[in-house]
């Protein structure tokens, strides 16, 4: 089944859009509630404010709903191409299932191999329903929002068995998943499998909605806004989906302190991590050391001591951005003359036992100019082109199409329970 960039594009960018009104309709129903002992005119303003984010929340509801009745209706239109498969010479189909791992050319062997392969889907389905309700515990819950699913993922080009795995993901890794509303739940495997196609594993993604909801402390709809602000993040830094979610997941334990500001916290260490080329956790504990007086007065002492730089600890604790932070110290080492080759092999060791817990290399990486990170933002402010000659997979979207035409070919026969008697007759 073909992709088609702009309504993946449309259904993800209404699901952040419903997502943001849903959070300014909290805001503005605690306004309302701090309102009623106020006064009549900041009462009157805060239900406008409610009332207008109730509304744009329907609407991109509504057009959410929308697209995916326009994919379940793509899907009759398999129907028609489903028919015509068997005109297909087995020399097309048998190169077309060597390359995607498909049955196709089954298709073409006459009602035989129609009936053959359709019972061979109905059982997998069969199978995936059965996983579902054994992972996850519930009878119907999960197949249900399945097949509600199904034709928007086909529509990004998203094999079944992957529309599957970003539900159980979001059952494991995410605690609140089976307490979120069924559209909340819809939009939010949405956009896991969204993330799976710009190379999240569907585990990675649901970790970073349970980190950045709880230790965070932010509603589902801030969070879930948050979570979708990391594809144009990722630009920003040059790093793929999978790779900053792993780091956001590695820090947000340690980060939980800063409340509901840790995401922006973890952005500047990304910055700071990728301009001086450092593992984010070494980033993580080079800034620590500074974020109280103690400590920071303790390592201007050693650097003024062994190195005459002069620092004022109380402002190297107060400035919250890493790379501000950074550059207060580099500044002052470049004042003083000095580089990593001048201070000779004693220094180099000396600056990394106070600046980087002993860690040589990742000093030599700190204390030089870093790189600039526009260097890295080609993408951004560029839609992602999910299409063939994007980031999806070949094999899948041929996989894809091997489903849909099965979903056409059940319908000709008239669902399962028809195919069977056919069977069972013959």
């Amino acid at each position: 089944m073909a992709r088609d960039p702009s309504e993946i594009k449309r259904v993800t960018d209404a699901i952040a859009a419903e997502a943001a009104a849903l959070e300014r309709a909290a805001k503005a129903q605690e306004k309302m509630n701090a309102a009623k002992d106020q006064g009549s005119d900041s009462y009157k303003k805060a239900k406008q404010d409610y009332d207008d984010a109730t509304a744009a929340a329907k609407k991109y509801g509504k057009e959410i709903d929308n697209i995916r009745g326009k994919a379940a209706e793509a899907g009759d239109a398999v129907t028609t191409f489903g028919a015509a498969i068997a005109s297909m010479s087995q020399e097309v189909t048998r190169n077309i299932d060597m390359v995607a791992g498909t049955s196709i050319t089954n298709l073409t062997s006459g009602m035989a191999g129609l009936l053959g392969e359709i019972a061979k889907y109905n059982v997998a389905l069969a199978d995936m329903q059965t996983e579902s309700r054994r992972a996850t515990g519930f009878q119907q819950r999960y197949n249900r929002e399945f097949f509600q699913l199904k034709g928007i993922f086909q529509a990004m080009g998203i094999p079944m068995a992957n529309l599957q795995k970003a539900q159980l993901a979001l059952n494991k890794e995410f605690g609140a998943f089976d307490f979120l509303s069924g559209n909340a739940r819809l939009n939010l495997t949405t956009l896991v499998g969204h993330f799976g196609e710009l190379g999240a594993e569907v585990g990675t993604t649901a970790k970073a909605m349970d980190l950045m909801m709880f230790s965070f402390h932010k509603s589902y709809q801030s969070a879930n806004v948050a979570l979708a602000e990391m594809q144009e993040f990722r630009k920003e830094v040059g790093l793929g989906m999978e790779q900053l979610l792993q780091n956001f997941n590695q820090m947000a334990p340690a980060l939980a302190r800063f409340g509901n500001a840790g995401k922006e916290v973890f952005k500047d260490l990304q910055r700071f991590s990728r301009q001086f080329n450092v593992e984010i956790k070494s980033a993580f504990d080079i800034q620590d050391q500074l974020d109280t007086y103690r400590g920071a007065s303790e390592i201007v002492g050693k650097l003024q001591a062994q190195f005459g730089m002069s620092l004022n600890a109380v402002e190297l604790m107060r400035q919250h951005d890493p790379r501000k932070r950074l550059e207060m110290v580099q500044n002052e080492f470049f004042r003083q003359g000095l580089t990593m080759e001048s201070i000779g092999y004693r220094g180099r060791q000396m600056i990394a036992e106070i600046f980087t817990k002993g860690d040589v290399d990742a000093a030599q990486r700190i204390f030089r100019r870093g790189m600039d990170l526009r260097a890295a933002q080609e993408d951004v402010g560029r839609a992602d082109d999910m299409g063939a000659k994007g980031f999806g997979k070949r094999s899948d979207e041929m996989t894809v199409l091997s489903e849909s035409l099965m979903d056409g070919l059940q319908r000709i026969f008239n669902g399962h329970e028809a195919i069977l008697d056919v069977q069972l007759a013959s």
